[in-house]
């Protein structure tokens, strides 16, 4: 069965009394998936940068589902990019 695991930059910090958020870098986020990747029983089928509005907007969608990387019906707002490894199992 294919499968897949994302790697979202985290917030660092917030800035000054808005709400805006610095992330780490994206190159961390690679970092991290190049680790799991290394994990025994992992098959990799597949490594992707993924681009995709909003994903860490803090407003909620209509529906009360949370908003992230897994979201088909994001829109508007900033962009993001993360890594998505498709992968099978042992």
């Amino acid at each position: 069965m294919i499968e897949f695991k994302d790697f979202v930059p985290e917030p660092r910090e917030r800035i000054g009394l808005t709400v805006r958020v610095e992330y780490e870098p994206f190159e961390d986020a690679v970092a991290r998936a190049s680790d799991w990747c290394s994990q025994p029983g992992i098959d990799i089928v597949n490594i992707e940068t993924v681009v995709l509005p909003s994903i860490h907007d803090g407003y909620p969608r209509k529906d009360g589902a949370s908003h992230g990387s897994t979201d088909p019906s994001l829109g508007g707002g900033s962009w993001h990019q993360f890594v998505r490894v498709w992968y099978t199992t042992e």
